[in-house]
């Protein structure tokens, strides 16, 4: 009798976490994902990634438990109700759960094809934005997420907002992926001066686009070699074709396809923060651990999007309306007002002259360069429409 007590009490978190990994949508719910997405992260984390549990707690709910945390900011008490386990028990294997995901992410969070040989656009986004953005290779951005900082140290994290925020730069590719992130600046830092430093030194391992590819980023980034960013301020045509009838508003032509499509970098993060709700309100975890969340949460996003089945729901949403960005994203502009508005809380406009950084401009004709082939693209767009 006391050995059956010792069993059903050992089994019942795991049978917790199998009537919730059982339901479709209650997977979705909790787990932010589905079913089969759920059942061969476990496998890939077992087997790649040294994710175990115990006699007593298998690693399924390991991973159930971690996924709890992350994906419904349970705090430490609901959890330890859902899966009938003590506090301790549940900080313990949190924290196995995160760390694992964390090793992960520095397989997942890279480019697919490091080569960059192959366009991806049409096969992602259709043919729309060819052959003008034929050597895109993704876009770059940044966003912020509320961070957890003593008060002492709290003056260099706050910008606009009343709240702390770390900030984050990454680069996705053309379906909503991450192929390269910066975790835990401060709030304050200025795009360019992070972008700056990311290209320049060896030690972040920026994936550079090759000769002749580029990614996009906005107006708060530098011009250089291999980073193409909209117009802004200059109504001038083009001065290689003086002698072509161009439309005056060949400069709006260009932003507004540069804007759709630098808008799935927008979807990746809005999709990240709806499924990621601790990202949203961070708890009281050192400022390291919420670096690590950063990264375990946006491994996590990749192997959904990278999933064989496509069964993701949030993703599909997004794939198959190209302009609908998830709401979530907009918590970024605590990012986007935050950082470079200089007047009032009415949003940022990456295509009017909100200023730039002086002293990082690329060297060696990388700005001319760049210049010219945003107008190459804005000659061919301007043709087809006239």
């Amino acid at each position: 009798m006391q050995g059956s007590i010792r069993t059903i009490k050992r089994n019942r978190g795991i049978v917790g976490a199998k009537v919730l990994i059982g339901d479709h949508s209650q997977c979705l719910e909790v787990f932010r994902m589905p079913k089969e997405v759920f059942i061969d992260l476990l496998g890939e984390l077992e087997s790649k990634y040294d994710l175990h549990g115990s006699r007593s707690t298998s690693t399924r709910e390991v991973l159930a438990m971690t996924l709890s945390v992350l994906g419904c900011k349970e705090s430490n008490r609901t959890v330890c109700k859902r899966f009938e386990r003590s506090g301790e028990t549940v900080s313990r294997y949190f924290n196995k759960g995160l760390m694992a995901l964390v090793r992960m992410s520095m397989d997942i969070i890279t480019p697919v094809d490091l080569e960059f040989g192959e366009s991806r656009l049409a096969v992602a986004r259709g043919t729309s934005y060819l052959p003008y953005f034929k050597d895109c290779i993704g876009i770059l951005d940044s966003t912020h997420v509320k961070a957890r900082i003593p008060g002492n140290d709290q003056t260099t994290h706050v910008a606009k907002k009343e709240w702390p925020t770390q900030k984050i730069m990454a680069t996705c590719d053309f379906n909503m992926c991450f192929s390269f992130v910066v975790t835990g600046c401060e709030g304050t830092t200025h795009d360019a001066k992070i972008f700056n430093q990311i290209i320049r030194e060896p030690t972040y391992n920026f994936p550079m686009p090759p000769k002749g590819k580029y990614y996009l980023v906005s107006s708060r980034y530098p011009m250089r070699r291999g980073f193409l960013k909209p117009y802004k301020g200059s109504n001038l045509v083009p001065n290689f074709w003086p002698y072509v009838q161009f439309p005056h508003n060949y400069q709006g032509l260009f932003n507004q396809r540069h804007s759709s499509l630098h808008g799935i970098i927008k979807q990746a993060f809005g999709i990240w923060k709806k499924k990621w709700i601790v990202l949203q309100d961070m708890p009281t975890f050192t400022f390291e651990k919420q670096r690590l969340i950063v990264a375990a949460t946006m491994a996590l996003h990749n192997y959904i999007g990278r999933h064989h089945s496509q069964s993701d729901p949030d993703f599909r949403e997004c794939a198959e309306n190209v302009n609908f960005i998830p709401p979530e994203a907009q918590t970024d502009q605590v990012g986007n007002i935050l950082m470079t508005q200089s007047g009032g809380d009415d949003g940022y406009d990456e295509y009017r002259d909100n200023g730039e950084v002086d002293g990082i401009e690329d060297e060696g004709g990388g700005i001319e360069s760049m210049a010219q082939l945003r107008d190459q693209i804005a000659y061919e767009l301007a043709k087809t429409s006239m």
